[in-house]
Parts: structure tokens; sequence; C-alpha cells
């Protein structure tokens, strides 16, 4: 029988784009090549919520016990400012214009992990050839005076995915922002046979013996940060599988690595993740280490960065990267 995620697309081989999926009443962009497969979740956050190195059939993100509801058709039972709890599914996130907890700025009240997390977005296939595949989704802030462009590109055989990123101020004033992303980690990849690769820097609120991921079952972990870096990397990589999941970025856009543990000692015991996050800023209790950015009225921000699928030695993919 004929591979059905194979008759998604026009064709069989290298770089393929499709719209043509939903999950519940959710809007699905697939984006495919010769290694890897990615699934964003258009109406809710244009989450990234499938990340599968084909070479090993492994999917790197971790799945929710409550997996994906639709705030289209789905009550959100923990209120406004909760709505990332009320709808998180595990996956990747993107964080803007703030991060963490509920916070009070500029007279506003930003939701928990920010506004763009719960929102739809629209999207636009810019670009669908057997060399190269490009979708560009785009936001623009209810609260906040921003719009946020994401655009992602796959070629047609390396296991990477390129984000271009712009984020703009159209207020009449300054905006202080967090911004970040939050790919969480899960079974069946995450095990006690993973470890995360870091690059030379400072460890804030905990050491790099917290690199060897905990087997499921046993307490501890918790967030934990790096910052001090001058090369803007990670990698998680999982021993027994031969396989990773990677990030390169530019460390004076994101300036420290966010990595939170949950070891099955949160979520009622439901939680065995791991998410490694790039982000412009410290959470609020380490502000005044690296604070909110601030974007001048009528600016633009912007950024690109790799994610990526590994085996054997990650320096040899960031090398490959440039």
């Amino acid at each position: 029988m004929e591979n059905p995620m194979k008759m998604l697309f026009d064709r069989t081989e290298g770089a393929r784009v499709s719209d043509d999926l939903s999950v519940k009443d959710l809007r699905l962009v697939v984006m495919e090549n010769d290694r890897v497969r990615v699934s964003v979740l258009v109406d809710k956050g244009a989450d990234i919520v499938e990340f599968v190195d084909k070479r090993t059939g492994t999917d790197f993100l971790w799945r929710t016990a409550n997996g994906i509801r639709s705030p289209k058709s789905e009550p959100n039972f923990l209120g406004a400012t909760e709505a990332f709890n009320a709808y998180y599914e595990g996956g990747w996130q993107e964080l803007f214009p703030h991060g963490s907890s509920p916070l009070d700025i500029h007279g506003v009240t930003l939701p928990r992990h920010g506004e763009v997390q719960a929102l739809g977005w629209k999207y636009a296939i810019v670009k669908d050839t057997p060399e190269e595949v490009s979708v560009r989704f785009s936001v623009r802030t209810p609260v906040s005076p921003f719009v946020l462009e994401r655009t992602m590109t796959m070629n047609a055989s390396d296991p990477w995915v390129r984000f271009d990123e712009r984020a703009t101020n159209t207020g009449a004033s300054d905006f202080d922002i967090m911004w970040g992303h939050h790919p969480a980690f899960g079974e069946p990849f995450l095990s006690g046979d993973c470890a995360i690769e870091l690059p030379k820097g400072k460890p804030v609120d905990g050491d790099l013996s917290m690199c060897k991921i905990n087997p499921k079952g046993r307490k501890g972990g918790h967030m934990w940060f790096l910052t001090g870096f001058a090369q803007g990397w990670y990698g998680i990589f999982n021993s027994k599988r031969k396989v990773g999941f990677g990030m390169k970025f530019d460390p004076k856009f994101f300036p420290v690595i966010w990595i939170w543990q949950g070891y099955s000692d949160s979520n009622f015991g439901r939680s065995y993740a791991c998410a490694i996050e790039p982000f412009t800023s410290f959470a609020k209790n380490h502000y005044d280490i690296q604070g909110r950015v601030t974007v001048p009225a009528g600016a633009t921000i912007a950024t690109t960065f790799h994610a990526f699928a590994y085996g054997g030695k990650l320096a040899e993919t960031l090398k490959r990267l440039g």
C-alpha cells in the first residue's frame, strides 16, 4: 500500500510541502524532505507538533497526556492568562512577546508564555520546488503592538530547517519584549540514554551535571540556565538510538538558554520531559543578569537560526551549517 504521507504531496522525493491535513478543526502544514519531517499547527500558535528524523523514525517532541486541544472549539478551563497550560500539547511553541509567568507591563497584562502561542496564524507557501520549500507564517498580537513573521525553509536532502524571523513594533512607543523558542522533548526519544550538549558558558541555578537526563521515574531536575557563551548552539543526543536534535542560533540575539527538566514529579506525575530554549532574556528573577529587550516604536528586529536532526558528532552538523 502506498505510504499515506507520500500521498499528501505532488512528488515523492526531494523537498515537499502540503497543507491538506488538519487535527480536529486546526489546520496543519507539513514540510518534508528525504531526512526530516516537520508539522506545524497553524491555528494554534503555529506550534511545531512533529519533528521527525526519518532515518531512525524518531519524533523528538513531547506529547502531553491531554494531547492537542483546540482553542477554536474546546473550553479554556484555566482563564485568559493561563491559556498556555489549558491548551499545551507539548511540542514546540514560539514565546512572544513574553515568556515565563503572566506579567503586567506597559499597563497591560501579558499571559503566561506570551500572546502568539494561543493564536491562529496566517500562512503562505512561498516556494514549492523539489530543491526547496518555504512557508511564511505571520500573526498580529492583540494586546501588544507587534507583527511577528516566521519563514521556515527546507531543502531537498539536509536534516535541518532554517527559520528566518522578524518582529515589528507597530506602536507609537517603545515596548520591552522577551522572545524565545520552547521545544520540549519526550518519549520515546527522551530517556536515561540522553545527554545535553552545550557550548562553554556560565550555568545559573544549576550545573553541568544536570546535562545527563534522569531515567523516567527518578525525581529531580528543575529550571536552570546557561549564559555567557560565545557560540550559539545546543544538542540533545540519545546514545542508544544514535540520534539527536540540535539548534544553532545567534548568541547575541539569544544570549540565554533555558533548560526545563520535569522528571515525573510535575503535572501529577505525568510529565517526563525536557525543554531546551534559546531566549533573548532570563526569567524575571534574573533580570539583573539579562532583562527584557527594548524594541523602539516602528522598529523591526530579526534573526535566523536552524533546527536539525543529527547522528554521530554534533560538531559535524554545526560545521556544515557554517
